[in-house]
């Protein structure tokens, strides 16, 4: 399970939405100068909080910090869906294209329709699983009421 310490800012029946802040390790790594995240920083990114919907089964108020967890096999599974999907049909498409003996404006309009489908099929999956209480973060332990900011 990844876990994820918050404080609850609203309650509804059945969730709860948790603030988190966004921890950077930005100031201790040797790649900053050529990553995206150190970049938006320096564009004005200053909000380091996010709001999160978390299924609950516990008596939590506003202000009672949280922790959240969603297993791994949900992280792993939608990092395939996302990155692998897409890939995948684009060469499928692209072999598909050249086995046909197509020429190569053809085969390079057959990738991008083959890239475009799997971001389809990508957002298909999302909206089916967008309600499933599987891939939903939960509320896994109820701290003490938070006595500040």
């Amino acid at each position: 399970m990844v876990e994820e310490r918050g404080v609850a800012v609203a309650v509804e029946s059945g969730a709860i939405w948790v603030e988190t802040r966004r921890q950077s390790s930005c100031g201790q790594c040797s790649a900053k100068a050529m990553c995206g995240q150190e970049l938006l920083n320096k564009l004005g990114r200053t909000q380091n909080c996010n709001l999160v919907r978390a299924l609950n089964d516990y008596p939590v108020r506003v202000g009672d910090t949280v922790t959240i967890a969603i297993p791994e096999q949900v992280i792993i599974k939608g990092a395939l869906l996302v990155y692998l999907v897409p890939l995948l049909l684009m060469l499928f498409a692209l072999v598909l294209c050249e086995w046909l003996q197509l020429s190569e404006g053809w085969v390079m309009l057959g990738s991008l329709a083959g890239l475009l489908g799997g971001f389809g099929v990508v957002a298909l999956r999302s909206r089916m699983l967008q309600g499933s209480g599987a891939v939903q973060p939960r509320v896994v332990h109820v701290g003490l009421m938070s006595t500040g900011p």
